[in-house]
C-alpha cells in the first residue's frame, strides 16, 4: 500500500510538471496564430484560437501541484485539439501534411502525459476527426479555408515553425519528466539508505540490550540461587533436628517456602526469558496424551495437599494430533495445574478434554477463591500482578500462567478464565472476614484450533 501511494505520487509530480512546460509552450505559439487571425478579421478562426488559448491558460493555472488533478492533462489535449482544428481551416480545407502532422505531435503529448492509455485514447480521437474531414471530401461537403491566398504560404510555414517547436518542446518535456524521475529515484536511495544504516544501528543496539538482558539474568540468578540454596538447605536441616519444638516449626518451614518460592520464580523468569530468544521445536502430538501425563506427574503432589485430581478425556479426543513444541506445551500445561493446585483447598480438581466442532478444548476446575472479573482478563499478562498463595510448597511462581500464556500464544492456542462457581466441583463456600458469601472456583479453558490439526 506504501508503495502505490509513493508510485501514485510520483507520477503526479511528473504529469503536473510535463504539463505544465506543454501548456506554456503551447500557449506562446498560440498567441503568434491568434494575433494573425485578428489582424485578418478571421473571427471563426479566432473563436477557435480563444478557445484554444483560454484552454492552455487554465492547465498552465491548474499544474501547480497543490491544484493538479487528473483531469488537467485532458483539458490540455482538448486545447491543443482546437489549435489543430484551426490548422485544418489554414491548410486548404483538407487533409495534408501539415494536419497530419500536427495530429501525430497531439498522440505524441497524449502518450508523454498519460502513457499508453491516454496516448491510445487520443489516437482514437485523432484518428475519428481525420476520418471526419476525408469523409467530408470523399462526399464533396466543403470545407470553408478561411485564410486568404496572399497568407496561406506564411501561415503553412508558420505551422510548420510551430511544429518544429512543439517537438523541441516534448523532448524538452521528456527530458525534464527523466530529471525529475531522476531525482525521484536519489531521494527513494538516500532514503532507504538512511532507513538501512537506521535499522543496522537499531539492531545492533537490539542485540546489544539482549546481551545485557541475558548477561543480567544470569548474574541475577548466580547471586539470588546461591544463597537461596544455602536458605533452603539450611532451613530443613533446622527442621528436621527441631522437629519437635512446635514453636520452631512454623518459622522454619515458613523460611523454607518462602525461599523455594523464590528460587521458582527466578528459574521461571530465565525461562520466560529463553522461550522468547528460542524457536518452537514443533513435532505432531496428542494434546490428549499431554494432560494425561501432567495429570500423573503431580497426582502425587496434590494428594499431598488433600487434593483429588479428577481426569475424563473424550474418546473422540485421542484421535487428533496437532504440530507443538512438546516440551514447551508441557510446561504450559504444568503450570496451569499447578496454579490450581497451589491456590485450592481441599477438594478435587476436574481436568476435563472435550471436543466441539470447531476445537479441542482442555478444562481446569479448582476450587480456590473466585478470581474478580479484572483479574480473569488480566491474569496471563506479562506484568499483572497477581499474589499467589504462600502457604504450599508448590513449584509454581507469580510468572508460571505468564509463561503459559506465551507458549500458548505462540502455537495460536487460546486461553482464558471463567468463573467456575456453577461447577460440580466448586461445593465450597463459606463466608470471608466481611461476612460476605466466599465464592471459590475458577475455570481454565484452553482452546485448540482444529484447523491445525489432524486425526492421528
Amino acid at each position: 500500500m506504501f508503495k502505490k501511494m509513493e508510485f501514485a505520487q510520483a507520477n503526479t509530480v511528473r504529469t503536473a510538471a510535463v504539463s505544465r512546460r506543454v501548456a506554456q509552450i503551447a500557449a506562446w505559439l498560440n498567441v503568434a496564430f491568434l494575433l494573425l487571425a485578428i489582424t485578418g478579421h478571421i473571427w471563426p478562426r479566432v473563436a477557435l484560437l480563444a478557445i484554444a488559448q483560454c484552454g492552455f491558460i487554465a492547465c498552465i493555472y491548474y499544474s501547480e501541484l497543490s491544484r493538479f488533478s487528473a483531469k488537467v492533462p485532458w483539458l490540455l489535449l482538448a486545447a491543443c485539439w482546437f489549435a489543430v482544428a484551426n490548422a485544418v481551416f489554414t491548410n486548404g480545407a483538407g487533409i495534408g501534411h501539415v494536419t497530419l502532422l500536427w495530429f501525430v505531435i497531439l498522440v505524441c503529448i497524449a502518450g508523454l502525459l498519460g502513457g499508453l492509455r491516454l496516448g491510445l485514447y487520443w489516437a482514437g480521437i485523432g484518428s475519428v476527426s481525420i476520418l471526419a474531414v476525408v469523409a467530408c471530401d470523399v462526399l464533396g461537403i466543403p470545407i470553408p479555408n478561411f485564410t486568404p491566398e496572399p497568407q496561406r504560404y506564411g501561415l503553412a510555414l508558420m505551422h510548420t515553425i510551430a511544429q518544429m517547436v512543439c517537438m523541441a518542446g516534448t523532448i524538452s518535456a521528456y527530458s525534464r519528466t527523466l530529471e525529475i524521475y531522476q531525482r525521484q529515484v536519489e531521494e527513494q536511495i538516500l532514503t532507504v539508505t538512511k532507513e538501512v544504516e537506521q535499522r543496522k544501528k537499531a539492531e545492533i543496539e537490539a542485540q546489544l540490550t539482549a546481551k545485557n538482558k541475558e548477561q543480567f539474568l544470569r548474574n541475577i540468578s548466580h547471586e539470588f540461587r546461591t544463597p537461596l540454596n544455602s536458605i533452603i538447605g539450611f532451613s530443613e536441616r533446622l527442621l528436621k533436628k527441631y522437629r519437635a519444638m512446635p514453636e520452631l516449626v512454623k518459622p522454619l518451614s515458613a523460611i523454607n517456602r518462602n525461599g523455594k518460592s523464590l528460587h521458582y520464580f527466578v528459574s521461571e523468569l530465565l525461562l520466560l526469558d529463553a522461550i522468547e530468544a528460542t524457536p518452537l521445536q514443533l513435532t505432531r502430538a496428542c494434546p490428549a496424551e499431554l494432560i494425561h501425563s501432567c495429570c500423573e506427574l503431580y497426582r502425587d503432589l496434590a494428594l499431598e495437599h488433600e487434593l483429588a485430581l479428577r481426569l475424563t478425556i473424550e474418546p473422540a479426543c485421542l484421535q487428533f494430533c496437532v504440530m507443538l513444541d512438546v516440551a514447551r506445551m508441557s510446561q504450559a500445561l504444568n503450570n496451569i495445574l499447578l496454579f490450581c493446585i497451589r491456590q485450592s483447598g481441599r477438594g478435587v480438581i476436574e481436568l476435563r478434554v472435550e471436543y466441539t466442532v470447531d476445537a479441542l478444548v482442555i478444562i481446569f476446575e479448582d476450587n480456590a477463591q473466585a478470581l474478580t472479573q479484572a483479574q480473569r482478563e488480566h491474569l496471563f499478562e506479562t506484568h499483572y500482578e497477581y499474589v499467589l498463595s504462600n502457604d504450599k510448597d508448590v513449584p509454581c511462581s507469580a510468572f508460571a500462567l505468564k509463561i503459559a500464556g506465551l507458549i500458548m500464544g505462540y502455537h495460536n492456542w487460546q486461553v482464558r478464565v471463567e468463573s467456575g462457581e456453577t461447577a460440580a466441583s466448586c461445593t465450597t463456600q463459606g463466608l470471608d472476614r466481611r461476612g460476605n458469601l466466599d465464592k471459590r472456583g475458577n475455570r481454565f479453558v484452553v482452546s485448540i484450533p482444529l484447523v491445525m490439526s489432524s486425526k492421528a
